[in-house]
């Protein structure tokens, strides 16, 4: 029982793809192909048995009005970074857009996507989408996007830099809702305790603690659209945390970021897989695991965690503390993925809870679609030991706009000081000059 595709390929030209099912994997994915059961074409529709509990059928869609099959979602992203909402629509051609921003249409924002080069503060807000055709029309649900300010503080922009597809800061202090602020795939929080002390104590985001209000099934769950497969010998890709153990004897595997369920279909473990000794785990594309096993357990330190994938040079590597800990070898492509990726706890297999709980703090999850270099590891590590804050001054018509995050707001008379906290400021922080010059830090601590 393995994920498997369906391809459609031109008959005139095969090496032509008109389709498969991984184009639009949340309406069309497969599941578990069933053994010995090739599709059948008939009537114009093609059926697929799977394992998993359904017959899929393909078709071509009927004459109709628009139909919506993912709505665009709600969001929190940084400012500064590109950003599209997006809508995936069906019905008869052709379909017509326009995207609103409350009740006042966009201009020129006529696609199924609205793309923003570079997101302002200013653009937050609801935003939905009308499709027409010659059978009417409909609007989508709306969808909240929300615009923060970038964060300035050096561990995180060290990571941002470096282009993440994803990257969960674990700082929420309520709510259900684990944030990814730059690829959007926003996760579920299950029993997890939050606002926890994070990785470093010059960084006031929090992070958030697994297994310990309950177990098994404290997790980040339901992250969705990432994949990292191939069958070409090809793949490369990166998974960073930082954790802290607490001291807690941790279960032989237990998740601190995995892709798939456990027993054969798990894309990546980045885990305790090693007898509860952190390894790092990838399933070539014929299921064979690839385990770079080290010999160091968590901690009641924070520590940081990178798993590498660098298949075109035959390797995977797990990272410690910027150090190269363990290797394996690797070729043959990387498996499809099965249940969605995970933080916290991973599933023992295809029908169990997430019942390989972490037990401990996880902080600054981030996922990479490249192979970091063991440089950029060490930099992220170093910049994760000594996090300093930047202040940023903007000029904005006849004012002066400051940005900072964390710390306090200082200001003096001259650049030696003495410098006094600017009660109530918070960023950004907006300065009218008045000719007398005026001297600006931020304090950490």
């Amino acid at each position: 029982m393995r994920p498997g595709i369906l391809h459609a390929y031109d008959a005139q030209n095969v090496g032509n793809e008109l389709w498969n099912s991984e184009q639009f994997g949340i309406r069309d994915s497969v599941g578990s192909y069933a053994k010995f059961v090739p599709p059948t074409v008939a009537n114009g529709k093609v059926y697929l048995a799977t394992f998993s509990n359904r017959l899929n059928v393909y078709a071509l869609f009927p004459p109709g009005a628009p139909a919506v099959y993912v709505q665009p979602q709600s969001t929190t992203r940084y400012s500064g970074e590109p950003f599209a909402l997006s809508v995936f629509a069906a019905g008869t051609a052709p379909l017509r857009y326009q995207w609103y921003k409350g009740a006042s249409a966009v201009s020129a924002a006529t696609n199924a996507s609205y793309s923003f080069a570079s997101l302002q503060v200013a653009d937050s807000g609801t935003y939905s989408v009308r499709i027409t055709n010659g059978f009417g029309f409909l609007i989508s649900s709306n969808a909240q996007l929300t615009v923060v300010s970038a964060p300035t503080i050096s561990y995180a922009q060290t990571v941002l830099a470096d282009n993440p597809v994803a990257y969960w800061r674990l700082d929420e202090t309520n709510g259900t809702v684990a944030h990814d602020s730059w690829g959007g795939h926003d996760g579920q929080y299950n029993n997890v305790n939050l606002g926890q002390a994070g990785y470093n104590t010059n960084d006031p985001n929090t992070a958030a603690e697994f297994g310990t209000l309950v177990t098994p099934d404290s997790y980040v769950g339901n992250i969705q659209g990432i994949d990292f497969s191939t069958f070409a010998n090809n793949a490369t890709f990166s998974v960073e945390a930082w954790v802290n153990g607490e001291g807690f004897a941790q279960t032989s595997g237990a998740g601190i970021v995995t892709y798939g369920y456990g027993g054969g279909g798990e894309q990546f473990n980045l885990d305790t897989g090693n007898g509860g000794r952190f390894r790092f785990s990838v399933r070539d594309a014929v299921n064979i695991a690839h385990n770079a096993n080290s010999t160091i357990a968590p901690s009641n330190t924070w520590q940081h965690l990178v798993g590498v994938c660098d298949e075109p040079n035959g390797f995977t590597h797990l990272y410690l503390n910027g150090v190269d800990i363990a290797d394996a070898t690797i070729s043959g492509g990387v498996q499809l993925g099965t249940s969605p990726i995970s933080i916290g706890a991973r599933q023992g297999g295809i029908n169990t809870t997430y019942n390989l709980n972490f037990a401990g703090l996880i902080d600054e999850v981030a996922l990479y679609n490249y192979a970091l270099s063991a440089t950029q590891v060490l930099n992220h590590y170093l910049a994760g030991t000594n996090p300093v804050v930047k202040l940023y001054i903007q000029k904005s018509g006849a004012s002066v706009v400051l940005t900072w995050s964390p710390g306090t707001l200082q200001s003096a008379a001259d650049v030696v000081g003495p410098y006094a906290d600017i009660v109530g400021a918070t960023s950004p922080y907006t300065v009218t000059p008045s000719g007398t010059r005026t001297f600006y830090r931020v304090r950490v601590k």
